[in-house]
């Protein structure tokens, strides 16, 4: 069994709070992509279409979720 030191316990709670703080900035993130993401930005207006704004908001989704898991299952498994 592995003994519990301080220096271990000290990496433990980094490793836990980083991983907590990535996992709430994803959130975040998505959250906002979700309020905002089916609007074009006016910087792009005249450039690109609504269709392709949302299509570029769910790959983002999509993809911002697989990696989350992804992220969370390698950082489980490195534990």
């Amino acid at each position: 069994m592995i003994q519990l030191n301080a220096l271990l316990l000290v990496y433990l709670s980094f490793f836990v709070l980083r991983s907590a703080f990535q996992v709430f900035l994803n959130r975040l993130n998505t959250a906002h992509l979700r309020r905002h993401g089916s609007t074009v930005p006016s910087v792009f207006e005249g450039r690109v279409d609504e269709d392709t704004v949302k299509k570029i908001s769910a790959y983002t989704l999509d993809s911002s979720r697989f990696g989350m898991v992804s992220t969370l299952v390698s950082q489980g498994a490195f534990l």
